[in-house]
């Protein structure tokens, strides 16, 4: 009999006929001899982990309490459009694992895209973006100085001395602003690490829209690292003098910090109480963006094509989904390719480090979508507190997952491992080198030769990203909680604000009470041209009416109707969505980037 599968990840020889066998049939309890070995074991894990996640009604209930889902690919984003997926600074992240040191080939750092494997981050829906909100005289972080010092500094302290931490910009650099003394949007997840081998090393993977923003990385025992937005992926890793290093994700060998960490909770435990559990953990990276003023073209969040993490255009063959044929009856197994909506791309790419979509085939609806979007508005309008069911596939079913190339080959694993159960307490450290520090991974620089500097009057964002490891691939409810808490902590200890400042509503109440807004529709055509002026041709803009303030020169738009704008040497098509809100092409006028 012949059978086709297609997309298995976690692929190991059936000795009857050589072809690949369902994941359930890997025995997680050996110990990986080489690369091949370590991949196998790693998704084997992972798929344990997120069937747990997925389908575990306790784990499920700890999740649902914070209002947390399992992402594959988050936004981040400095500056999003209120009620919308777009904005003026938008970016998108992705996380991925290492193999270890023993099986890495020497310039790793450069090696195709199967060479890494994904993993998802915990965290609220990507839509509606919750985040804390503090100001950065209130961030308290250690981190190490380009003389290799560890210094206490505050996260606004370390703006205005910059210069200090980022190696190749001048030494007295100063990244402050009067905005810092306001509030800043602060985000949390939490990943769980497959550990085949009893530690994890991963890195981050940054895709910017518009490249404009320096991400920095910064651990609890200072080490830093940093990569600016560029063409295709940006990889984030720690930094050892000229040498990129993995973060690593090693044990908490401490005892005294995890008999804290995973005491059980008793009943009116005090916040004081709950701090002790927090004091002396370090399983934790800070992720900073930082705005700049560079002089680069932007790009789309879309839906119809998109960006690739390899930095490759968007082709089906970076989907790594092969299809194999079996004559062994036994192995008989086809797993679930769905199409979007019919749109004509796989879902599947969420879960590779391409996430690259299939350019569909032009109809008058995608002609419309296949602009390089600036606000990346969808062709149906996506409302507050939902996403589309696009967005909803990708980031909440169990999409399928991509195939590395070739086959598996035939081998024998026999050592066996003793595995810790369930989830253990990370510790991050600078692991071990990927690669060295090129041009590619510093500060970029401006036609004029000078070093980019910080935007004036942007706000920065800081993600906090928790970490935790498991070796059988089993999650315990009570375990994962402890993890949860520690996310909200900060927030509950102090009384943060918390809320979607795109969709307005919060602690502090309606949208109109929100501490920061975000873009919206502007009420007078004078406000609109600003906005596109640093736009190349055939760019889009979404602007989201709230309280029906919006130009009256609209008011007589249908929805679908084509109006032009002009001023000056601007002009711009501007249709009306179901929704209420306009989406605005640029069609003519060169893109004017404002000087610092």
């Amino acid at each position: 009999m012949m059978c086709t599968l297609i997309n298995r990840v976690h692929r190991e020889t059936c000795e009857a006929c050589g072809s690949p066998k369902p994941v359930h049939e890997i025995d997680i309890d050996v110990v990986p001899e080489n690369l091949a070995d370590w991949k196998h074991l790693f998704k084997a894990l992972d798929t344990k982990q997120r069937t747990a996640l997925k389908t575990d009604t306790e784990v499920q209930k700890v999740l649902n309490e914070e209002n947390l889902t399992l992402i594959m690919r988050t936004w981040s984003d400095v500056g999003r459009g209120f009620g919308s997926s777009g904005g003026m600074n938008i970016t998108d992240m992705q996380f991925f694992a290492v193999c270890p040191g023993d099986f890495r080939p020497e310039n790793y750092k450069h090696q195709p895209e199967d060479s890494f494997i994904c993993f998802p981050a915990i965290r609220p829906p990507n839509y509606s973006d919750e985040v804390d909100l503090m100001r950065s005289g209130d961030i308290q972080m250690k981190v190490k100085n380009r003389w290799g010092g560890v210094v206490d500094i505050t996260l606004r302290d370390f703006l205005k001395n910059i210069g200090h931490f980022i190696h190749e910009i001048d030494m007295d650099a100063d990244w402050s602003d009067p905005i810092d003394g306001e509030h800043m949007q602060v985000s949390s997840q939490f990943s769980i690490l497959p550990a085949p081998t009893g530690r994890a090393d991963v890195g981050i993977t940054a895709f910017g829209y518009q490249k404009k923003n320096l991400h920095i990385i910064v651990g609890p025992s200072g080490d830093i690292g940093w990569k600016p937005e560029t063409n295709g992926a940006s990889r984030i890793y720690f930094r050892k003098d000229e040498e990129l290093v993995t973060v690593a994700l090693v044990p908490e060998e401490r005892k005294e910090v995890n008999k804290a960490f995973f005491k059980k909770k008793e009943e009116n435990e005090t916040i004081e109480e709950e701090a002790k559990r927090y004091k002396a953990v370090e399983n934790f990276v800070y992720h900073i963006q930082i705005e700049m003023n560079v002089e680069r073209e932007i790009r789309s969040r879309g839906y119809f094509g998109g960006p690739s993490f390899s930095g490759f255009g968007a082709s089906e063959e970076n989907y790594y989904f092969d299809e194999e044929d079996c004559i062994h009856e036994d192995c008989a197994e086809v797993s679930d390719v769905s199409e979007a909506e019919g749109f004509g791309f796989l879902s599947a790419t969420t879960e590779s480090c391409l996430y690259s979509a299939v350019e569909p085939q032009s109809n008058n609806m995608m002609d419309m979508m296949s602009f390089n979007t600036f606000s990346a508005a969808p062709a149906a309008p996506m409302m507050p507190m939902m996403q589309s069911k696009i967005m909803q596939h990708c980031e909440m079913e169990s999409a399928p997952m991509p195939v590395m190339r070739g086959a598996a080959p035939k081998r024998k694993l026999r050592r066996k491992k003793e595995r810790k159960a369930d989830l253990q307490l990370a510790r991050v450290v600078a692991g071990d080198k990927v690669g060295d520090v090129d041009d590619s991974d510093q500060v970029q620089k401006r036609k004029n030769g000078d070093y980019c500097q910080r935007q004036s009057g942007v706000a920065v964002r800081l993600t906090k990203m928790y970490y935790a490891i498991v070796e059988d691939g089993a999650i315990n409810a009570e375990r994962l909680e402890k993890f949860t808490s520690q996310m909200s902590f900060e927030r509950r200890a102090r009384g943060l604000q918390h809320g979607s400042l795109v969709t307005g509503y919060g602690t502090w109440g309606t949208p109109e009470m929100a501490p920061i807004k975000l873009q919206r529709c502007p009420a007078a055509m004078g406000a609109i041209y600003p906005v596109l002026a640093p736009l190349a041709v055939g760019d889009i803009v979404k602007l989201v009416v709230a309280d029906d303030v919006f130009p009256p020169e609209f008011r007589d738009l249908g929805v679908g109707a084509l109006k032009t704008i002009e001023e000056g040497d601007i002009s711009a098509e501007v249709t009306k969505e179901k929704d209420g809100s306009f989406i605005i092409r640029k069609a003519g006028g060169e893109a004017v980037v404002a000087e610092n």
